[in-house]
């Protein structure tokens, strides 16, 4: 389900469709016989009844005379600074079928902290094909028991403890318990945690 920062920038992206037509005195008929884009297309488009695909940008740019980076730049900074997102509307993603991410955090344009629920199998050890830098985190373990190898200390958390640091790198994650484990991190990065789960399988603990 898109986020309400998505459909901002979808009903920017109409309403610069639509402000750009009228400003070069264009009709529907005329800005398709420009683009190859079917006039009940475009008027859709322009009442957000229909979300293009980047090939109907492409041509409705080339219709209009402008390149397609600027009809979907931003218009002007970000007006939500509140998303909701409802249990089931979370982005996750599987490292394995052993462990797998959701995020919790919503994609606000400017964000500095995004947050993480890490949901680990039972006894089930992985280190980071790439250590984890962060700038500053808070690790609250939800349930189970964790262990954190976070610049070569391990810090053990057990259901309901926080861990909170600056500056390090987490190198690897155990479940060192025998049921599945989760714990939720919260924090600041230095790039995007979507490129850093890619993983080195080591086995169940101990391997």
């Amino acid at each position: 389900m898109p986020s309400d920062f998505i459909e901002l920038r979808l009903a920017e992206l109409s309403n610069y469709i639509r402000q750009a037509r009228e400003k070069i005195g264009l009709t529907l008929n005329e800005l398709s016989e420009q683009s190859g884009v079917a006039p009940s297309t475009i008027q859709k488009i322009e009442s957000r009844q229909m979300t293009p695909s980047i090939a109907v940008i492409l041509k409705i740019a080339v219709g209009l005379g402008v390149e397609a980076g600027e009809m979907i730049a931003p218009r002007s900074a970000p007006k939500l600074d509140i998303v909701v997102q409802r249990t089931g509307q979370y982005a996750s993603m599987s490292a394995s079928k052993k462990m797998r991410y959701e995020k919790l955090s919503a994609d606000i344009q400017g964000a500095e902290v995004e947050s993480w629920r890490i949901i680990v199998a039972a006894a089930y050890r992985v280190k980071l094909f790439r250590p984890q830098l962060f700038l500053e985190i808070v690790v609250f373990c939800e349930r189970g028991k964790i262990e954190l190898d976070i610049d070569g200390q391990m810090c053990t958390l057990s259901a309901g403890d926080t861990l909170h640091s600056r500056a390090k790198s987490l190198f690897a994650v155990r479940n060192a318990g025998d049921v599945e484990a989760a714990y939720i991190l919260t924090g600041r990065f230095p790039h995007s945690l979507h490129y850093d789960i890619a993983v080195s399988m080591n086995g169940r603990a101990g391997a």
